[in-house]
């Protein structure tokens, strides 16, 4: 049932009545903007005749008009007949072949039907009459001229204005016996709730009733298309959903559309593909010199488009639905669009429009931008980004390069605009861009200005090209008079070349030169300071030194988002190397939310601030938090992007390596490793490789891949072991693999500098790991040692391991205390977030059960219960040679020193499913 469509239907049943009263019709036309259901009306008045009459008591004939068979003659008359019999009514065979009917031929088909209808009256319904073709509509002007004496009731849909109708032509002639004009009204308020409660089984709020009232304009087919479109999309008629109706785009409208602008003359038609085009609404003022009408042509086009239904009629016009002014400009080839689009940039820069207005025009079309356009754009792309429009600006200013020439002023100037507009939002593509950039900058102070402000850590592993243009600008600078700006780029070439051993050691040098009493003043002097000071902690020199410098340069000032765009990060680093954890971590916490908050969550300084972060939580032990905020960031950054791509790496390594979160951190590296554009150092490389291969059982790769890291780090000078413990992960592999010369004398190594430095978390895991390689009452007094010094650090998860390594050295001989140790260890873990702290957990500890065979574990089982080797050896009939060859394997297998570590690992020799 229609909704709000009664009137219409009851006067039709009325006529049909006096029509069967008095053996004669009328004629009735249907009018209405597009989408006002002129076709659904004359559904229902088929459907309705049927119903309330019965088929004994009307004959009704249904046809409509197509566009694509205008010229199939007789169209529309053959769909009408096709309910009725063959032997009813027949075409003359002249008809069906040459397409014509004569007016003889034409007067006997109408008697035919109405023989046919044996007196009950006839119901003929044409929808689309305009597009009848011609002989068809000469039959049906024949048929509203029967209606004088016949029971006819001719009812016809057709252009809401009639445009094109000929005076004298066969539609003037249906036209002119109309006897009653149904138009149609748009819906009510009332009336789209109930289309609503229909359509969603439940009545809508009013919000939603209203804003579908408004898209719609209360035509039903815009209307239907809308809630069905919502409804499918799962939405319920909520205010929640008031946005997605407005933005909403129906195909079903834009096709009806397309459609019914076809039939307009070409003006009419090059003045809705302009309003198209321009995309925004507008009268003759500005659609004139677009279309190439005159002003007086334009209006009358417009109007004619307000009686079609396709624009409403306010002024400026517009669509009468914005799925309309797609659908149309779709409808356009892709040349003829972008060359509309150029046109209208001219247009409304002549008009004086802002820049942004016209440049979203020139974005559109394809040719290259020339001078006027050029300026346009640049306009258009600083205007976007004082506004933070970024995406804008970028697109803006990609496009104005398009039509600069190669090597000009002009063209750096441009550069340098897009490399700032990008600095946030395209971090990588930012310093190429400033990169191409340089060379063309008429001045070396104006050349040190833009270099100054690049952040300092997206400079890792920056091309040498970029390194020789910061050395070159310092040179000119005279260092009194520029102070801030030769320390801003002092501190970004000193970072950019710290992986070379002579400006590294130059680095450390001017380390020892710095003042701890000093107070670093302005930005430049506090990225000097960061980076000398991070130098010092990689090489491990002076930690006390370190330490009052970092907390000066991090802590002297409160965290600022710009700090994201700084070296202040690093100092930042030297502080969790120096286990002052709590103050690092919650300045990093702080960076992060005031990042996020003014850039968003995808900005460069964001995902730095992240990389940071999530480095922060895994030097605390707190693993699973720090992979699942790493993985996340690094998936979301540009995989060139260094200063977040080495530190998420890096992060994701120590959490393998602790095998906290394997799995999460594993398929994070791998795939970034995937990704097209992977860049990171080639000490990562293998460090990355060589822990995923260590947790993957793989010790011998894991080995090789981990002393090539070691190799590079010390060809760079780079030795703290509380930055990167790599000999303590090379050494328990070299252990696992029976190397225990070269096992002991790496971890000894470890031991040693990490003394030195200072730091307890680093010293107190280098005494760890050496305890679980040792046997006897040695590893007892090293983990003694251990604990010893990480007692009352923030080292918290190492103290746990270390509790648990003397637990199980102890649970044969002091079950008292390992029970204590155990139990601490096992609480401290917890409180890390760590559940499983046990060596199988150790990727490189050697600890692997699935490598055990059955009789080795049968072996170890018998040990576990305090047997001799020849009571195992009789036990299970074997040689005493044999028993010890299979110790020989478990120790080498699960990574302890001998007999002493199997308590370590009795949980895994447990018999149980699987063993």
């Amino acid at each position: 049932m229609l909704t709000e469509r009664e009137q219409e239907t009851a006067l039709v049943a009325r006529i049909l009545d006096d029509t069967r009263r008095s053996g004669t019709g009328c004629v009735v036309t249907v009018s209405g903007p597009l989408g006002i259901g002129r076709s659904a009306l004359l559904g229902a008045l088929a459907e309705a005749a049927v119903l309330d009459s019965g088929p004994e008591a009307v004959l009704v004939l249904r046809a409509g008009g197509v566009r694509s068979e205008r010229d199939f003659p007789l169209g529309v008359l053959r769909r009408m007949l096709d309910v009725l019999p063959e032997t009813a009514v027949r075409l003359p065979d002249r008809a069906r072949t040459a397409g014509g009917l004569a007016d003889a031929d034409a007067i006997r088909v109408r008697d035919e039907v109405l023989a046919h209808a044996a007196g009950r009256p006839l119901l003929a319904l044409v929808d689309d009459l305009h597009w009848a073709d011609p002989c068809s509509a000469r039959w049906l002007a024949l048929l509203a001229e029967s209606t004088e004496d016949r029971p006819v009731v001719l009812v016809v849909a057709g252009r809401h204005d009639r445009a094109g109708v000929a005076e004298t032509g066969p539609l003037a002639r249906i036209y002119g016996r109309t006897a009653h004009e149904l138009a149609l009204r748009p819906l009510t308020r009332a009336g789209v709730k109930q289309v609503i409660t229909d359509c969603f089984g439940e009545p809508g709020d009013e919000a939603f009733v209203r804003a579908c009232t408004t898209v719609s304009h209360g035509r039903p087919l815009f209307l239907a298309a809308l809630v069905r479109s919502q409804r499918a999309a799962g939405r319920r008629p909520q205010s929640g959903a008031v946005k997605a109706v407005r933005t909403c785009r129906p195909a079903a409208i834009g096709a009806r559309a397309v459609q019914a602008l076809a039939v307009e003359c070409p003006p009419v038609k090059e003045t809705a593909y302009a309003l198209a085009v321009l995309g925004e609404p507008a009268g003759p003022g500005l659609l004139t010199p677009l279309t190439g009408l005159a002003a007086d042509d334009c209006a009358a086009a417009l109007a004619a488009l307000a009686a079609a239904g396709l624009v409403d009629e306010n002024e400026p016009a517009w669509f009468a639905h914005a799925a309309i002014a797609d659908a149309v400009e779709n409808s356009l080839p892709a040349s003829e669009t972008a060359e509309r689009h150029l046109r209208a940039a001219r247009v409304l820069a002549e008009a004086g429009r802002p820049p942004e207005d016209v440049a979203r025009h020139l974005l559109a079309a394809e040719s290259p931008p020339t001078g006027w356009a050029i300026g346009l754009l640049k306009a258009a792309g600083r205007d976007a980004l004082q506004r933070g429009d970024l995406a804008t600006a970028r697109r803006c200013l990609l496009r104005a390069l398009l039509g600069v020439t190669a090597g000009g002023a002009d063209r750096a100037e441009l550069l340098v605009d897009l490399a700032t507009v990008e600095r946030s939002s395209a971090p990588v593509a930012s310093l190429r861009h400033l990169t191409q950039a340089l060379p063309g900058l008429t001045s070396r102070g104006r050349r040190a200005r833009e270099l100054a402000v690049l952040p300092p850590l997206a400079l890792e592993l920056a091309p040498a090209s970029l390194t020789a243009q910061f050395a070159a600008a310092a040179a000119g600078l005279s260092v009194p008079a520029d102070r801030d700006l030769a320390l801003a780029l002092e501190a970004r070439l000193r970072y950019a070349r710290l992986g070379e051993l002579r400006p590294f050691t130059d680095a450390l040098a001017e380390f020892a030169r710095l003042d701890p009493a000093a107070t670093p003043g302005s930005r430049a002097e506090r990225d000097q300071a960061a980076v000398l000071v991070h130098a010092a902690t990689l090489a491990g020199q002076d930690a006390e030194r370190c330490g009052v410098i970092a907390r000066k340069v991090v802590l002297g000032e409160p965290p600022s988002p710009a700090d994201a765009r700084t070296a202040v990060p690093l100092a930042a680093r030297s502080m969790l190397a120096l286990d002052l954890l709590d103050q690092a971590d919650s300045w990093l916490a702080s960076l992060t939310v005031l990042a996020r908050r003014q850039w968003g969550e995808n900005a460069a300084e964001t995902l730095v601030a992240q990389a940071e972060r999530a480095y922060s939580l895994a030097r605390r032990g707190w693993h699973t938090e720090a992979a699942t905020l790493a993985a996340r960031t690094l998936e979301r950054a540009d995989p060139a992007f260094t200063a977040v791509a080495v530190r998420c790496c890096e992060t994701l390594a120590l959490t393998v390596a602790e095998a906290v979160v394997p799995d999460l951190a594993r398929r994070a590296l791998s795939a970034y490793r995937a990704r097209e554009n992977a860049l990171i150092p080639a000490w990562l490389g293998n460090l990355v490789d060589g822990v995923v291969a260590a947790s993957n059982g793989d010790a011998e790769a894991a080995l090789e891949h981990l002393l090539d890291c070691g190799r590079e780090y010390d060809l760079m000078g780079w030795g703290n072991p509380a930055v990167l413990p790599w000999r303590t992960w090379a050494a328990r592999l070299h252990h696992r693999l029976g190397a225990e010369e070269l096992a002991h004398d790496l971890i000894e190594e470890e031991h040693e500098r990490a003394a030195a430095w200072g730091a307890s978390t680093a010293h107190g895991r280098a005494l760890r790991v050496w305890a679980s390689m040792t046997e006897g009452p040695r590893a007892l007094d090293l983990a003694r040692e251990a604990i010893e010094v990480l007692d009352g650090s923030f080292g918290q998860l190492e103290l746990a391991k270390a509790h648990i390594l003397l637990g199980r050295r102890l649970a044969s001989t002091d079950r008292a205390a390992s029970a204590e140790h155990l139990a601490r260890g096992e609480k401290l873990a917890k409180a890390c977030g760590v559940a499983d702290v046990r060596p199988h957990g150790d990727p490189t500890s050697g600890a692997h059960p699935a490598d055990l065979t059955p009789s080795e574990r049968r072996v170890a089982r018998l040990v576990l219960a305090g047997q001799a080797n020849q009571r195992i050896a009789e036990d299970l009939e074997i040689s005493v040679r044999a028993v010890e060859k299979h110790l020989t394997k478990v120790y080498r297998k699960l990574g302890i020193a001998g007999r002493g570590g199997l308590p370590d690992v009795a949980h895994i020799l447990e018999p149980g499913e699987g063993n």
